[in-house]
């Protein structure tokens, strides 16, 4: 209450002990209240197999109604373990899918290339004595993007300039960056996601097709100074230290795209040739690769190379990624939740098998006494496999139930990602279903094999004189 809410990020998540000790406290809590729920839900069951004639599961059910007890301490630890396993998985998937895309985020492509243009200059002063000259910036000579198509394992280029502008709305400026794109390659070579926009990226940069000069704003822009698509907006953008006014139309919205801060200022996209035409000259650019499956980077930089491009610097979300899954911080919350993954599957699994053979020591007797009845052998195998089957089953149910809501409840109060994008809570079903896979194969054959043993004692050793 004092910090409002739970804070963490991606490399530190566990520097506020809060983060991981309120969703184990609410997960012990549920499952508690599992387990007071659970014999009347059995109660139920017993009651509605009363009008059938399955007797070996109708036995189950009013067993484990009578001596939940018995079963209480394994089903406590089954439900907590595997919902603190859900709990970790999901944690841990949410954690390393919010880094991927927070750096594809930041960077935009498969590769950007930071490039090297050629000034034109004008004289403003001659030098004189003592003094040197001093020249004035006119325009740039920029090469063309396209020769880099001819390099192997590159699939698509786009253009990718960004300028400073201001959004004239209700008599303010409010300053931002104006964006040049090349409209028909950008939306191949952008890595998006798909809450970026409420449609397409392709269906919604071919609508700069129709209008040249309309301009795709930031939806938060939009809401804050309450715009309409369709209506006109008046753009500054300063190049070469003067600030050229145009009035061009809202024709998208965009609520995230790559490298952009929607909270800070505006932003929106165009087509860049407009832009070059407005001020007369071509201006400074980034150039944006998508790359081909399969494709070297390596081999790409030395063909980028080999034509003799002018380039300052690249920057690829593959490096990026590797830096930042090697710092030791991530490499111990990772670890750390692992182990606690790890660690909850096998206290599960030898709790449900110490559970499984005290049950079957502790109910030979009665099993015996079923069969001096007249219970045949194979009955007497479905009751004990019911039995075994119903509180597993119960206590996966309740563990997966508890764990999915510890995990939707408050992974979303956690911020992994730093707000860029907002990050998507992500349940670890595929870890999940391992878990349940290695939990079931060991219960079954657990179970099967107390079975046999019971079906091969004879009743002499199972019925004891004075014990029933």
């Amino acid at each position: 209450r004092q910090q409002g809410g739970l804070e963490t990020e991606a490399t530190d998540p566990f520097s506020d002990p809060l983060t991981f000790v309120g969703p184990t406290l609410f997960a012990l809590g549920m499952t508690l209240l599992f387990l007071r729920l659970l014999p009347s839900f059995l109660r139920i069951g017993a009651g509605l197999l009363t009008f059938s004639s399955n007797i070996a599961i109708l036995m189950a059910l009013r067993e484990l109604t009578r001596s939940t007890w018995r079963y209480r301490g394994t089903l406590l630890m089954m439900c907590f373990t595997l919902s603190l396993t859900g709990l970790t998985a999901s944690m841990a998937s949410t954690i390393d899918r919010s880094l991927s895309d927070s750096v594809n985020y930041g960077i935009g492509a498969d590769a950007v290339l930071i490039t090297a243009v050629d000034a034109e200059t004008e004289e403003d002063e001659p030098a004189s004595q003592g003094q040197q000259a001093t020249f004035t910036v006119t325009g740039f000579n920029v090469l063309p993007v396209d020769d880099l198509l001819t390099v192997d394992g590159v699939s698509n280029v786009s253009r990718m300039g960004r300028y400073p502008a201001r959004l004239v709305v209700n008599n303010q400026r409010i300053d931002g960056n104006l964006l040049g794109i090349d409209r028909a390659s950008i939306a191949s070579v952008t890595r998006a996601r798909f809450d970026y926009a409420d449609q397409q990226y392709a269906d919604l940069f071919n609508q700069l097709a129709g209008s040249r000069t309309g301009i795709i704003l930031s939806a938060q822009t939009v809401r804050d100074n309450n715009l309409l698509i369709g209506q006109e907006v008046d753009i500054q953008i300063s190049v070469l230290g003067e600030w050229n006014d145009v009035r061009v139309p809202i024709i998208g919205l965009v609520e995230y795209f790559p490298t952009m801060n929607p909270h800070e200022g505006f932003f929106a996209l165009t087509n860049i040739e407009p832009i070059f035409e407005l001020v007369g000259t071509p201006l400074p650019h980034n150039v944006w690769l998508s790359l081909e499956p399969g494709a070297a980077l390596n081999a790409v930089k030395q063909g980028v190379r080999d034509l003799e491009y002018p380039v300052l610097e690249w920057r690829d979300p593959e490096t990026a990624l590797r830096e930042a899954q090697a710092q030791p911080a991530r490499r111990g919350v990772l670890g750390f939740l692992s182990v606690g993954f790890v660690a909850s599957i096998f206290l599960t699994v030898v709790g449900a098998i110490i559970q499984n053979t005290v049950s079957f020591r502790a109910q030979s007797t009665q099993i015996g006494s079923l069969r001096a009845m007249g219970m045949s052998g194979l009955s007497s195998s479905i009751y004990l496999m019911c039995l075994q089957g119903i509180a597993a089953t119960g206590g996966i149910f309740g563990g997966t139930v508890i764990g999915v809501m510890t995990t939707l409840l408050f992974l979303p109060l956690l911020d992994f990602s730093g707000g860029l994008p907002p990050y998507l809570v992500r349940v670890a079903w595929d870890e999940i279903t391992l878990v349940y896979v290695i939990f079931a194969s060991v219960l079954l054959a657990v179970t099967l094999i107390t079975t046999i043993i019971a079906s091969f004692q004879q009743l002499s050793t199972v019925v004891k004189l004075g014990e029933v």
